[in-house]
C-alpha cells in the first residue's frame, strides 16, 4: 500500500486557512471582474433550439390538418367540431408563443 506522509510545513498551511466573510469574498470577485460570474445565467426558453424545433413541428401539424380539412371539405365533415378545436389550439399556440418572445 502506499501512504502519503505530510510534511509539517504543508500540515501548517492547511491549518492556517482563513475563513472569508460574504462581504471580502464579493469584495475579491469584483476587484477581479469575476462578479458577475456568481449570478446563474437563465437562458429564456425561446431563444433555446429546442423551442424553435417544437414550433415548427407544430407549425408542420398545422399545415397538415388544414390539407386534410381541405381535402375532406364535404357538408357532413365541413361542420365537425374537431377542426374548430384544432384550430383554436393552433391559434393559442401561437397567441403562446407570441407573448413568450415579448416577454
Amino acid at each position: 500500500s502506499i501512504t502519503v506522509e505530510r510534511t509539517g510545513s504543508e500540515t501548517e498551511q492547511q491549518d492556517n486557512r482563513k475563513a472569508v466573510d460574504q462581504s471580502e469574498w464579493d469584495e475579491v470577485l469584483q476587484n477581479e471582474g469575476l462578479h458577475e460570474a456568481r449570478t446563474i445565467r437563465v437562458i429564456k426558453i425561446v431563444d433555446r433550439p429546442e423551442f424553435d424545433i417544437a414550433i415548427g413541428v407544430v407549425i408542420f401539424l398545422n399545415a397538415l390538418i388544414m390539407g386534410v380539412e381541405c381535402d375532406l371539405k364535404t357538408p357532413e365533415v365541413k361542420h365537425w367540431p374537431i377542426w374548430a378545436i384544432l384550430d383554436n389550439i393552433f391559434c393559442l399556440v401561437w397567441i403562446a408563443e407570441m407573448a413568450m418572445k415579448i416577454y
